[in-house]
């Protein structure tokens, strides 16, 4: 692993029909080195920018002493709050 590096990677999950007691269960279809970024739906065109932009605000922001002041609006969160989780792994 190299300093001041990261990588954006795209999990596939799936909800299948479980048992009595859970009626779903979550599956781990994929991971994806190079997910699709691609807005083709309503939805998408609300995620994929904030998710953009709240990953280089936790990533690049520490790294150049900034802090980003414009936020993409996504319903249900506030702005402020980053989407995304840091995981250190060194």
């Amino acid at each position: 692993m190299h300093k001041y590096t990261f990588e954006m990677v795209g999990y596939d999950f799936m909800l299948v029909q479980g048992s009595q007691n859970k009626p779903f269960e979550l599956r781990l279809i994929e991971a994806n080195t190079n997910p699709c970024i691609e807005e083709s739906n309503t939805l998408l065109r609300s995620y994929i920018p904030r998710m953009i932009d709240d990953m280089f605000k936790l990533v690049l922001d520490p790294l150049f002493n900034t802090v980003t002041t414009e936020f993409y609006k996504v319903e249900g969160y506030v702005d402020h709050e980053n989407m995304w989780r840091q995981i250190d792994l060194i």
